[in-house]
């Protein structure tokens, strides 16, 4: 599925990516790498120079990151908390799952690590987890976020 996902970001002209297509193939980027790519990998390893057209790739990968299902290697509920913080907020799932984090760890975690392991280099969105799970955020999301840390924790 990862490759039909690089095969319509690559090959769609009407996105405009698709002169780069040879090269996530040559680099054979599957799943995994897909998404962990970053704006250097995109311009040293694929070669898109054009800072515009990175910016672009990026934009399509996190919203790719955002719809993505993580129910495979998500057995905590993380990408179900970052959700109830908004959709915007799931495009740190996968990085986050990578750097071993739970829904357990979150209160734990300093905005430093979020940034630095969990790859959040937006400080506001680092601010909002941070507030969610000290329980200053919104009371509905923290009924749900404690709901589901303690169904998690139960099982």
């Amino acid at each position: 599925m990862i490759l039909v996902v690089i095969h319509c970001l690559c090959n769609s002209d009407q996105i405009g990516f698709s002169r780069f297509s040879q090269e996530f193939l040559n680099s054979k980027v599957d799943g995994d790498l897909l998404l962990q790519l970053s704006e250097k990998s995109l311009s040293e390893d694929i070669g898109i120079a054009n800072g515009i057209l990175r910016k672009r790739f990026q934009r399509e990968l996190n919203q790719l990151k955002r719809l993505a299902d993580y129910s495979s290697c998500d057995t905590s509920g993380l990408s179900s908390f970052l959700q109830g913080l908004g959709p915007e907020f799931c495009q740190y799932t996968y990085q986050m799952l990578l750097s071993g984090v739970h829904v357990k760890d979150l209160r734990e975690l300093t905005p430093e690590q979020l940034e630095t392991e969990c790859g959040i280099s937006n400080s506001i969105h680092r601010m909002r987890i941070m507030h969610m799970v000290k329980g200053e955020g919104n009371p509905h999301l923290l009924k749900m976020r404690n709901d589901c840390i303690c169904f998690r924790l139960a099982c």
